[in-house]
């Protein structure tokens, strides 16, 4: 796929392997120094799961809500959406329990950067902006073991490559802490994401008054042995 000529910045996606290693090679130097950096974060992503963001553009364009996506191009950056609408819908809804996310935590809602994006850049944005909301679908918490078990659940439901790398920090971290834990859990997840419907094109935006349990049960496999996570009050 060709970069969309109108973008400034071209994504390392749609760039030769070799351009793709060296930029992903440079931004986890800075990663390494601040995890958090926005500009090197988003280009470690593409680097490494570009190949993916390409045939994900392909499918959607073929499937109806998938092309919806592409077109209308929803976002879910802080200075889009108004959470403090959002905060006031009925406990127990979606878009309540994402606003209490960020609340309840101390976090920020991601700010995406308002610029001409090509499709792979912009779906490669909106699986950034849905991370959190990920962790709502899927019941899984923001500790380390949490993080691992959503990381195997978008690896068996996008195949993402960044998500195998994040689960091979946990094996080194997590794995001697607890293996038989750990082993279960991940792998659990992972047959989760397999099963349940694909992630990329959830119209999160149409949901927010949709109860978060019908919400789960529409869009997710249900979680073996432990609750999902419910909105709070």
């Amino acid at each position: 796929m060709e970069p969309t000529p109108t973008a400034p910045h071209p994504s390392p996606a749609e760039a030769p392997l070799f351009t793709r290693l060296r930029v992903a090679f440079q931004s986890f130097r800075m990663l390494v120094k601040d995890a958090t950096d926005p500009v090197h974060g988003p280009l470690f992503q593409e680097s490494i799961d570009g190949g993916r963001y390409i045939q994900w553009v392909r499918q959607l364009a073929q499937e109806a809500e998938g092309s919806r996506l592409l077109s209308e191009r929803p976002s879910l950056s802080v200075d889009r959406v108004d959470f403090e609408a959002l905060s006031r819908l009925p406990p127990g809804t979606l878009g309540h329990a994402f606003a209490r996310f960020y609340l309840d935590k101390g976090l920020n809602p991601l700010a995406s950067h308002d610029r001409q994006l090509s499709d792979v850049q912009y779906l490669a944005q909106r699986m950034r902006e849905t991370h959190d909301l990920h962790h709502l679908l899927t019941g899984y918490g923001t500790d380390m073991l949490g993080e691992q078990e959503l990381q195997a659940f978008q690896y068996g439901n996008l195949r993402t490559p960044t998500s195998l790398i994040a689960l091979g920090h946990g094996v080194a971290v997590e794995l001697p802490r607890h293996p038989a834990e750990y082993l279960r859990r991940v792998r659990a997840a992972f047959q989760r994401g397999r099963v349940s419907r694909p992630i990329a094109s959830i119209p999160w935006e149409e949901h927010w008054e949709t109860p978060l349990k019908h919400f789960q049960e529409q869009f997710c496999s249900p979680r073996e042995n432990t609750p999902p996570v419910t909105a709070s009050a």
